[in-house]
């Protein structure tokens, strides 16, 4: 073995030792005990999932088979058979990828916050280009040392040589050329960097990728999708195939990764980062010169200083606008808004917002609810917090509840409502008694999102997200009868709000986010807003004469208000504009999954036994690492992990 081979073997050891400490062999935590877990298993792929849910594990054994034969096509490579679990009790909403062992964890419950992409497609295509990346490092120099030293081997070299924003940025740019929706194509995955790089310059290759505790910077995930984007635009797809050859092959030489991107791109890769952003920067420029804007005040003082966000307004009465206020260094807080004032009303548990309700009596979220026991357990409850007697309550009457919206006269609610095994409803709720009064289900079992009560002709608004996309949906609370709004497509639509015969939305038109507003008798669509970089959030007044919204700057959310006129409506004119127009290039060098042949008949489920699959040996070592004093000594270790 040559010297300097040993040297980077017992380098990587003496890494291994270290973050084992950390937590280098990953576990999310445990499901609950009693659940009962099955299999399908091909030369593919391992699904091991609990037996409830079955029906959806054969629907992603489809999705899987599909992406498996695409998901790598632009790195020319197929990986090798991977399991997936399948944490079906959790309302985290995440995956992920690790390799020692190797694995794939799926959390199947979708969020509120969703993309116009059905969840487990949007996962499986994620999540399977990661395990491509991963899979393709085994050769050479990469699978020697995996032979040395197991999965660990591999996975060492990939946490080492592969950069976040790479591994990020290149999931990104194949969630987006594999289908017709993807963060590539949001507007709002654009607008942080767009609306930094235009106000506040260029930061330095260093501070975009590892942050800062100071300024806002935006994560790995927006500036590795602009940077691996633009590499495959400007080079072709040969540049990550050839940086993960390089990786895999030459990681002696210690920066691998960075010495393909200077031998394609002939930059090393602070003047790759720089030009890359330096070309965005002038198309962001041109965009803004002549993009119609209007500059909108906000209700509260501005904070330049600090990354300060302001989210989700809502009206307690005609004058005072409840928010979200959250910023660097500092826990998300409910605030009032009233004549340029600032009060804090309420600090929350922890929570994943998409959106509060509020009225003149309570206001309305969903928290997290963590189990005692098992970690892969955590559920979403209802909190109603009273505003005049200042006390908060629970109000669900099971979990798995999410985005409640309070009717005007405060005596019921309506949320969503998802089970584990992905059947979702929508659910109206007694205030007073706490019991559901009523389950609606959509057809095709498709995902409702942002539910508000129209008490005008007592229906609920809702988005529905399928196999289509999004649509708008108003479904009348006595009949059933769902009447369509706005017709699906892979447009990305959310957070409605009535409006006399009106409903006012979120929606991704024209490449950018702004408040739009849908006539339901003529289903004519009309843009309310016309921010600079992106309007979220809108909120009309009990009397119906003002919008609050949320307006993005670069130093954070501002909540602002405006006179509600349908006379001053614009008709839409629609635009096929997306991020830059890097989509339709990234599409072009793959083959596209556009659709998923649904057939199970070739499926077989099997029962997993978790007596039997205790042991699971997947990596080994030629030393005996001393976790205490990270030291090497003579001997041996075989390291085992059970996949649940």
């Amino acid at each position: 073995m040559r010297r300097s081979t040993f040297l980077l073997i017992c380098f990587i050891l003496s890494f291994l030792s270290h973050l084992r400490t950390s937590g280098q062999y990953f576990s999310s935590g445990q499901d609950p005990a009693n659940i009962k877990w099955k299999q399908i298993s091909n030369s593919k792929f391992q699904i091991i999932f609990p037996e409830d849910f079955s029906k959806e594990a054969v629907r992603l054994a489809a999705i899987l088979k599909r992406v498996y034969e695409y998901d790598g096509y632009s790195l020319n490579h197929r990986p090798k058979k991977i399991s997936i679990i399948l944490h079906t009790r959790s309302t985290e909403a995440n995956a992920f990828v690790t390799w020692a062992p190797r694995r794939a964890e799926f959390y199947t419950i979708p969020s509120q916050e969703i993309y116009a992409q059905e969840w487990l497609t949007q996962l499986t295509i994620h999540e399977m280009r990661h395990v491509v990346q991963i899979d393709k490092l085994n050769q050479g120099f990469t699978k020697i040392l995996s032979l040395i030293l197991g999965e660990q081997g591999t996975g060492a070299i990939a946490g080492l040589f592969l950069p976040l924003w790479f591994l990020e940025g290149d999931a990104i740019a194949a969630e987006t050329a594999l289908s017709n929706s993807g963060r590539g194509r949001l507007p709002s995955f654009e607008m942080p960097l767009k609306a930094l790089t235009l106000e506040k310059g260029l930061y330095s290759y260093e501070k975009s990728i590892f942050g800062s505790y100071k300024d806002f910077v935006p994560d790995h995930y927006h500036i590795g999708y602009l940077l691996v984007a633009e590499g495959r635009k400007a080079y072709g797809t040969r540049i990550w195939e050839h940086s993960i050859d390089n990786v895999a092959n030459k990681p002696y030489l210690f920066t691998p990764f960075s010495n393909s991107i200077k031998k394609i791109t002939l930059r090393n890769k602070w003047r790759y980062y720089k030009g890359v952003v330096q070309r965005f920067d002038s198309v962001w420029h041109r965009e803004d010169q002549i993009a119609v804007t209007k500059n909108y005040q906000p209700l509260h003082p501005l904070n330049k200083k600090t990354f300060t966000s302001y989210r989700y307004p809502q009206y307690l009465n005609d004058t005072t606008v409840i928010a979200e206020k959250s910023g660097l260094g500092e826990i998300g807080t409910f605030v009032s808004l009233s004549n340029s004032k600032e009060v804090h009303l309420f600090t929350p548990g922890i929570y994943y917002l998409n959106r509060i309700s509020a009225n003149q009596d309570f206001l309305a979220w969903h928290e997290n609810l963590y189990h005692k026991r098992w970690e892969n357990a955590l559920g979403s409850k209802i909190i109603l917090f009273d505003l005049k007697n200042k006390r908060r309550k629970r109000l669900s009457p099971s979990t798995n509840l999410f985005s409640p919206s309070l009717s005007p006269d405060s005596k019921f609610l309506v949320a969503v409502k998802s089970t584990s095994n992905n059947l979702f409803t929508l659910v109206t709720i007694d205030v007073a008694s706490k019991k559901i009064l009523k389950e609606i289900s959509l057809p095709g079992n498709e995902y409702p999102i942002n539910p508000v009560w129209s008490e005008a002709d007592r229906s609920i608004i809702c988005v529905s997200l399928g196999e289509k996309g999004k649509s708008l949906l108003s479904i009348n609370y006595d009949s059933g009868k769902i009447d369509t709004l706005i017709e699906y497509s892979f447009r990305d639509i959310s957070q409605p709000a009535i409006f006399k015969n009106y409903v006012v939305f979120h929606g991704t038109y024209n490449g950018k986010d702004n408040v739009f507003a849908v006539n339901r008798i003529d289903k004519r669509i009309y843009q309310v807003t016309f921010s600079k970089y992106g309007a979220f959030d809108p909120a009309v007044s009990p009397n119906k004469l003002k919008l609050a919204f949320s307006d993005y700057t670069p130093d954070g959310y501002k909540v602002c208000e405006e006179l509600l006129d349908s006379n001053q409506f614009v008709p839409l004119v629609r635009s096929s504009t997306y991020f830059l127009d890097l989509a339709d290039t990234l599409a072009s060098q793959e083959r596209p999954v556009r659709s998923i042949n649904m057939d199970s008949s070739i499926v077989e489920v099997k029962p997993y036994s978790k007596l039997t699959h205790l042991l699971n040996v997947h990596s080994w070592a030629p030393a005996f690492v001393d976790i205490n004093s990270y030291t090497i000594n003579p001997g041996a270790v075989i390291l085992s992990q059970n996949k649940l």
